[in-house]
């Protein structure tokens, strides 16, 4: 079985029957499914992981449309998370809310950033996270008139590089890796 289109919500009730079915978990709750994309930006599957109701990892599963029977990897090993899980959780020392300054001072040193930066696309009474990982390859000041933006650049997997202005306040959190 292949799926040429498959939607979060679609990859969030496989995973509730996948758990159910061959993990025997019905008393789990389902991880939003995160979206996973091939070198040139294509979605490719999503990854959604299980956990008790104290958010212990349960198990996970990858599904992946461009394999026979959709499923590319899974566990159920009890507390250990998925894959994307165990790579965002061995980053080196996460900054939460990291400076401009902190993002200049690694690209001008020549080392690797990464920024993750997440924004509503809900309503202000319903809020619906959704974000974004991208490497760091720049900075810059964007000035017109009275009005300037400090930005990052940024390979956002859709284009080459993209200019972000950091100070943007609807930035529901901004992360930093730095290595």
């Amino acid at each position: 079985m292949i799926i040429s289109h498959l939607s979060p919500e679609l990859a969030a009730e496989m995973a509730s029957a996948f758990f159910e079915g061959a993990g025997g978990l019905s008393s789990c709750v389902c991880s939003e499914p995160i979206p996973l994309f091939d070198s040139s930006g294509q979605l490719q599957g999503y990854e959604v992981t299980a956990t008790d109701y104290s958010d212990c990892p349960l198990g996970y599963v990858v599904f992946d449309v461009r394999c026979p029977g959709i499923v590319s990897r899974f566990s159920f090993a009890e507390g250990k998370p998925g894959p994307y899980e165990q790579i965002v959780g061995n980053l080196p020392v996460r900054v939460v809310s990291p400076s401009l300054q902190k993002f200049k001072n690694q690209v001008d040193a020549l080392r690797q950033s990464v920024v993750m930066l997440a924004i509503n696309e809900g309503t202000a009474s319903a809020p619906k996270r959704a974000g974004h990982a991208m490497a760091v390859s720049g900075y810059g000041r964007i000035t017109r008139g009275l009005t300037s933006l400090n930005c990052i650049v940024v390979h956002d997997g859709w284009s080459d590089e993209a200019f972000i202005n950091y100070d943007f306040q609807g930035f529901m959190d901004k992360n930093g890796v730095f290595m």
